[in-house]
């Protein structure tokens, strides 16, 4: 605990990034020491270290905003508060590859623009920046006006537009997965400007609020078509949170409204990831979260029907969410397979008693997926 070796500090940021999801709270402990290491080397503030060469300033920024990640991640999951200081000016690192880092001048590195080894890791730390900064005006932490933040999370959705999204044209799985990510992040960033700019709203008379509906029926979409155990080399990107929270909410509001398009999107969704799962003795599992869905799923389900006795159900409509704001910044909706593997949620750990184990992931893929993954940026 008491290093200043930087190789020292990069092997426990590994440790942790391999490691989070075994204990979590424990987890949320190391990231907090490894946090403060960081900080007595200065890697929180590029002002203290304008001495460096821009090869050892770059990768120090990686460091701190490789823990900045994994800390606010496990902070989440636990429901504590991360770690890092508020007082950071450590700049994001660059969008480049690692050898460009080895053919670097000591002046001047061009990030590039196009997929880099660093395009997925920006998306989610610039996410990460902006949640974290949300959450500290909301806590009092800082003066941030509503439509401040309104504007800036707009900003932030066209930015993943025209930027990020650009990056990830190809028809490879990596290339699938990054759009999705995408998508994922302009979701929650458009959930947060929708959000503030109805705070100051008379609520009215409880209504359906179609907008919402659309809203987690296109979050449910989009996490579960990120891959599971079952997916390609092993590795699972379940949404967690994401997922339960989003199916919640549309079975809480289908038990109270049954019919209207916004009713329609939800139980397209909700068919094809629920479909089945009463079946095969889910109900006899051993979960914690997974009973109160199934009981709401179920009473849903016998509200719908008897709607649809009585002629009340409309026809199926896709998601509006893209076309319901005049800025034209909400996400576009990405359709999920009518089909999913039959044992997709037995590796969503968000519905399981415990957190599942890196031993379930398949490690012997590993060098197999970063030669895939070095193809594709090719």
């Amino acid at each position: 605990m008491m290093t200043r070796d930087i190789v020292v500090l990069q092997a426990l940021t590994i440790h942790i990034a391999c490691a989070r999801w075994q204990n979590p709270r424990s987890t949320w402990v190391i990231s907090g020491i490894a946090i403060g290491i960081a900080q007595s080397m200065g890697m929180h503030s590029d002002s203290a270290n304008s001495d460096l060469d821009i090869v050892t300033a770059e990768v120090r920024r990686r460091i701190w905003w490789t823990l900045f990640h994994l800390d606010r991640g496990a902070a989440d999951y636990c429901g504590l508060e991360p770690h890092v200081v508020l007082t950071m000016d450590t700049r994001l690192p660059l969008h480049i590859d690692d050898s460009d880092l080895l053919s670097a001048t000591t002046t001047k590195i061009t990030p590039a623009n196009r997929l880099t080894e660093m395009t997925a890791s920006l998306m989610k730390i610039e996410f990460g920046q902006f949640i974290l900064k949300f959450k500290h005006s909301r806590q009092g932490f800082f003066t941030l006006k509503d439509d401040e933040i309104e504007r800036e999370a707009r900003d932030m959705v066209r930015r993943y537009e025209e930027t990020y999204l650009t990056y990830w044209t190809g028809s490879s799985n990596l290339h699938s997965l990054g759009r999705l990510g995408v998508r994922l992040f302009q979701n929650k960033l458009w959930k947060i400007a929708h959000d503030v700019s109805q705070d100051s709203r008379d609520p009215g008379p409880e209504t359906i609020n179609e907008t919402l509906l659309f809203y987690n029926a296109d979050i449910l979409e989009i996490t579960y078509q990120f891959p599971g155990i079952e997916g390609p080399y092993g590795w699972p990107c379940r949404c967690k949170y994401s997922s339960w929270h989003a199916m919640a909410y549309l079975l809480i509001e289908l038990c109270k409204y049954t019919q209207g398009p916004a009713m329609a999107r939800a139980w397209s969704v909700l068919d094809a990831v629920m479909g089945g799962l009463d079946q095969d003795g889910w109900k006899e599992k051993n979960r914690v979260l997974w009973p109160p869905l199934l009981r709401l799923y179920r009473r849903a389900r016998n509200l719908r029907q008897q709607a649809l006795r009585n002629g009340q159900e409309q026809n199926s409509t896709r998601s509006t969410v893209q076309t319901s704001h005049s800025d034209k910044t909400a996400p576009i909706s990405t359709e999920i397979p009518l089909v999913l593997p039959k044992n997709a949620p037995s590796d969503d750990e968000m519905l399981e008693q415990a957190i599942g184990s890196v031993e379930d992931v398949n490690w012997e893929e590993l060098d197999k997926w970063v030669e895939d993954f070095k193809a594709d940026l090719s």
